[in-house]
C-alpha cells in the first residue's frame, strides 16, 4: 500500500519596479513508492520582456547576470526571452538584467536551498539618440554628347557627404563649402575641411593672439602644446569676455612663456614614439630665445617588428621676448605644424595631411595704471583629403578626387586694460581679414571644382570682471563687429 501526502504549495507574488515575480518553494517533495530523488542546487528561470508604451513583447539576447557569494553566472535570453541559470547556491544574490537600448534593472533575490525560482523580468525600452543623416547627390550629363560620352561621374558632394559619416576621418566643413556655390555661403567661411578634433561652430583656439585650427592631435600619442612651453591657458565655457571675437562657448586663450636669461639650457628627449628638442638661449640680459621642435617617428614599430605607422606629426615653437626700456617689452612668436594619416587608396594619393603657420608679434607697456598691448599676427591653415570615388558599371575605375582647403588669416588687435579699485576692464579695438579656398580636383583632370571667398571685420568692445567673493566673479561687456 503506498501513502501519499499531499503537500502544501505556497504561491506569492513580489512586485519590484513593475518585475512580476512567481515563487515555488523548494521544500516541496513529493513521495511515492520509488526512492526519492533529492535536488542538491538551486535554479532560477523566467521570462524577459521589453515595454514600449503600452507594448509588452518578450526580449531576446537580454544578457541576465546572478552574483553571489560562490561566483558570478551569466546567461542570456533565447528568442522567446527565456533564460535558465542552474547549478546556483541557496542564500541572497544581486540579479542585474541588460540590454541595448533598455533600461538596466538591479535587484537582489533570495535563491531557496534547493528548487526552482521563477522570475518573469521586465526591461524599460530608452530610446538611442542618433545624430541625423542627410544625403544628396547632383549631377549634370550634356544630352548632346554621344552616348559613350555621357559617362555618369560620381558626384563630389556625396562622396564628402558620405565620408562625413566615417567617424574620426573628418567633419562637414567641406561640405558646407560644396553647397555654398548655388549661392548661399556656409554659416561661417572658416569651416572648410577640418579634421576631427578641431574646434569649428562658435569654437576658438588662440596662440599668441592668432587663431590656429585642428590643435587636437587624432593620434592622441602627443599632446597638443607641451605645458612647459607655455605661460598661460584661459579656458572659457559659455559667458565669455567680450574681447573675443571668434567664439562664444569653447575659448582656449594660449600663451607662450618668457625664455629664461640666465643661462643656455638645451634638452633632448627620444622614445619608441617621439622625438623633442628643447633650446633657451638668453641674448644678453634684456632677451631670451625659446625654441622647440617635436615629432613621430617609427623607430617603436621597427623594434617590435611592426610596419610602418600610418601616422605622423611634427610641430616646431619658437619666442623671442625681449625688453626695450622705456618703450616696453616685445614677444615674437612662430609656429609650424603638420599631421597626417595615411589613406590606403589603390590609386593616387594615399595621404591625408593638415597643418598650421602661425606668426605674431606682441607690444606691451605700462602707461600709469593702464596696461597698452598691440597685437599684430598672421595664420594660415591648409588640408589636403583624398577621396576615393565610388565605382559604377559604366565607370568601374573613376578617378580619385582630391579636395584642398586654404584658410588665411591676419589681424591686429590695440587694447588697454585698468585696475581701478580691483575691477579690471578692457576696451580695446580689432581688425582681421579672412581668405578662404577650397578646390576639388579628379587626378585625371577630367573635372575640377574652385570655391574661395574673403571678408574683413572692424570690431570695438569693452568688458569688465568683478569678484563678489572667493568663486563668484560677475562679468559685462560690449562688443560691436
Amino acid at each position: 500500500m503506498t501513502r501519499r501526502r499531499r503537500s502544501r504549495v505556497a504561491w506569492c507574488s513580489l512586485a519590484l519596479r513593475s518585475l512580476v515575480v512567481l515563487v515555488v518553494p523548494g521544500d516541496m517533495v513529493a513521495q511515492s513508492d520509488q526512492p526519492a530523488q533529492s535536488v542538491v542546487s538551486a535554479e532560477l528561470n523566467g521570462v524577459v520582456r521589453a515595454r514600449f508604451g503600452a507594448r509588452l513583447d518578450p526580449l531576446h539576447d537580454a544578457l541576465v547576470e546572478l552574483t553571489t557569494v560562490e561566483g558570478r553566472y551569466t546567461t542570456r535570453s533565447d528568442s522567446d526571452g527565456r533564460y535558465a541559470l542552474v547549478g546556483l547556491p541557496g542564500g541572497a544574490a544581486r540579479l542585474r538584467v541588460t540590454r541595448v537600448g533598455h533600461a538596466p534593472l538591479d535587484l537582489t533575490v533570495r535563491l531557496p536551498s534547493t528548487g526552482t525560482l521563477d522570475l518573469d523580468l521586465e526591461l524599460t525600452a530608452t530610446p538611442m539618440l542618433l545624430p541625423g543623416v542627410r544625403v544628396e547627390a547632383r549631377g549634370e550629363s550634356d544630352a548632346s554628347a554621344p552616348d559613350d560620352q555621357n559617362v555618369p561621374a560620381p558626384d563630389p558632394l556625396f562622396e564628402l557627404r558620405r565620408l562625413e559619416l566615417s567617424p574620426g576621418v573628418v567633419e562637414s566643413g567641406v561640405v558646407d563649402a560644396v553647397m555654398g556655390m548655388s549661392g548661399n555661403e556656409p554659416a561661417d567661411p572658416s569651416d572648410v575641411l577640418f579634421m576631427r578634433g578641431s574646434t569649428t561652430d562658435l569654437k576658438l583656439v588662440l596662440l599668441d593672439g592668432v587663431p590656429v585650427y585642428a590643435p587636437f592631435h587624432v593620434g592622441g600619442l602627443l599632446k597638443s602644446f607641451e605645458p612647459s612651453r607655455l605661460a598661460s591657458a584661459d579656458f572659457h565655457v559659455g559667458g565669455a569676455p567680450a574681447r573675443y571675437d571668434g567664439g562664444l562657448t569653447h575659448i582656449l586663450d594660449l600663451e607662450t612663456r618668457t625664455a629664461r636669461r640666465d643661462r643656455t639650457r638645451a634638452s633632448a628627449t627620444v622614445d619608441l614614439l617621439s622625438s623633442a628638442v628643447v633650446l633657451e638661449q638668453p641674448l644678453g640680459d634684456r632677451a631670451g630665445v625659446l625654441v622647440s621642435a617635436r615629432s613621430l617617428h617609427d623607430a617603436g614599430t621597427r623594434v617590435l617588428g611592426g610596419g610602418s605607422s600610418p601616422y605622423g606629426y611634427s610641430d616646431v615653437l619658437g619666442t623671442l621676448n625681449a625688453d626695450v626700456g622705456t618703450a616696453g617689452s616685445i614677444r615674437l612668436t612662430g609656429f609650424r605644424n603638420q599631421e597626417s594619416v595615411v589613406l590606403d587608396y589603390p590609386d593616387g594619393p594615399g595621404d591625408a595631411r593638415w597643418g598650421n603657420r602661425a606668426i605674431t608679434g606682441t607690444w606691451r607697456h605700462q602707461v600709469g595704471s593702464a596696461e597698452l598691448q598691440a597685437t599684430v599676427g598672421a595664420s594660415r591653415y591648409d588640408a589636403r583629403l583624398p577621396l576615393q570615388s565610388t565605382s559604377t558599371d559604366d565607370d568601374p575605375t573613376p578617378s580619385t578626387i582630391v579636395a584642398s582647403a586654404e584658410n588665411a588669416r591676419a589681424r591686429v588687435v590695440l587694447e588697454s586694460g585698468w585696475r581701478n579699485r580691483g575691477l579690471p576692464i578692457r576696451a580695446g579695438l580689432s581688425f582681421e581679414n579672412q581668405t578662404l579656398a577650397y578646390e576639388a580636383d579628379r587626378l585625371d583632370e577630367s573635372s575640377r571644382l574652385r570655391r574661395g571667398g574673403a571678408r574683413s571685420v572692424v570690431g570695438g568692445y569693452v568688458d569688465g570682471s568683478y569678484t563678489v567673493f572667493p568663486g563668484v566673479t560677475v562679468r559685462t561687456g560690449l562688443r560691436g563687429d
